[in-house]
């Protein structure tokens, strides 16, 4: 109780002031406030139902979808040559080499069993076993590889993107 606690700090001979041991209107209040925002905070709520979130690899139209009857295993997005390229999520390169048939290639893999690939590109700034983090620029769009060997794809300077999971993992 209050008086004991008085009587046992005084007895110490400390000096301490006498304190209220009373709820004060003004702490009652912040304390509403901060459960209300709480209560309707959307990202704390994500935090705990989502282990990870992926950032955008560029900003752009989307030209082409995901089409499994054509083999098309991801989404092409129209960009300026050059424009930067960004990794969706922290993780390690695993390839990152020109091939004839898709360009500059650069293959992510991250936590949770996803692997991420950015093909057409004009150059790459990571090497295969370079750890990157999330937002981190790894390339630069381009207009590269063909099917048909070509130097220059007909679809322009874009992204082609893919995702894969891999729940094994």
């Amino acid at each position: 109780s209050e008086e004991k606690l008085r009587e046992e700090l005084s007895s110490k001979k400390a000096d301490i002031p006498k304190y209220e041991f009373r709820i004060k209107k003004e702490d009652s209040l912040l304390r509403s406030l901060v459960e209300k925002e709480d209560k309707f905070n959307t990202s704390a709520m994500a935090a705990k139902k989502v282990e990870f979130f992926l950032f955008s690899p560029v900003s752009g139209p989307v030209t082409s979808r995901y089409d499994y009857g054509i083999k098309h295993f991801g989404i092409d997005v129209a960009l300026p040559e050059k424009t930067p390229i960004r990794s969706v999520s922290d993780g390690v390169v695993i390839f990152s080499e020109w091939t004839v048939q898709t360009g500059y290639v650069i293959i992510i893999e991250h936590s949770f069993g996803l692997t991420s690939v950015y093909k057409h590109n004009d150059s790459g700034l990571v090497s295969q076993g370079d750890l990157v983090e999330s937002g981190q620029v790894i390339g630069f769009s381009g207009n590269t590889g063909t099917s048909s060997g070509a130097l220059q794809n007909d679809k322009g300077a874009h992204l082609h993107w893919e995702i894969f999971f891999d729940d094994a993992k």
